[in-house]
């Protein structure tokens, strides 16, 4: 498995770009800086399948509008996600921040358990940080991919909406 890592905004957000064959290339949060997103998926030469979402944060789906608009993906997240991505323009404001509306569709809908695109994740929904946050396990490479729930030294923030 090759796992890209790309750090995106003023507040940091992580953004990966993972995949094992180049076709099947999944990106998990695409932060908030659609433009940078998509040259660093250029310049690996991979075509992701799917855009995943651990949570809805703006600072994570900032971005989904114009990667969604230039490379036609589906874009998955948790259904308990759903009301805090249909306000991350609103709540981005509120930092001061300009972010495009996230897309309402194509959207699915996370489930624990196996998923079926990308290299071989389970979802584990691990609410705390955000409603409907999930993590992405992937048990052959002792990898997991959690938003915000960590961070190094500490635990991610809980208290908010």
């Amino acid at each position: 498995m090759h796992v890209e890592r790309l750090e995106l905004g003023p507040l940091r957000a992580v953004s990966y770009l993972v995949w094992d064959v180049p076709d099947r290339a999944v990106l998990i949060d695409p932060g908030d800086e659609p433009q940078r997103v998509l040259a660093w998926i250029q310049r690996h030469a991979v075509r992701p399948e799917a855009v995943l979402l651990t949570h809805a944060h703006f600072d994570h789906v900032g971005g989904v509008h114009g990667v969604v608009e230039t490379l036609d993906l589906p874009v998955w997240l948790h259904p308990k996600a759903r009301p805090v991505y249909d306000r991350a323009a609103s709540a981005a404001a509120r930092w001061g921040l300009f972010i495009d509306p996230p897309p309402t569709a194509p959207l699915k809908d996370l489930g624990e358990g196996p998923l079926a695109v990308g290299p071989g994740f389970e979802v584990l929904h691990l609410p705390g940080h955000c409603p409907g946050h999930v993590a992405f396990y992937h048990a052959a490479a002792e990898a997991v991919f959690s938003g915000d729930l960590l961070f190094a030294g500490g635990v991610g923030r809980w208290d908010l909406p």
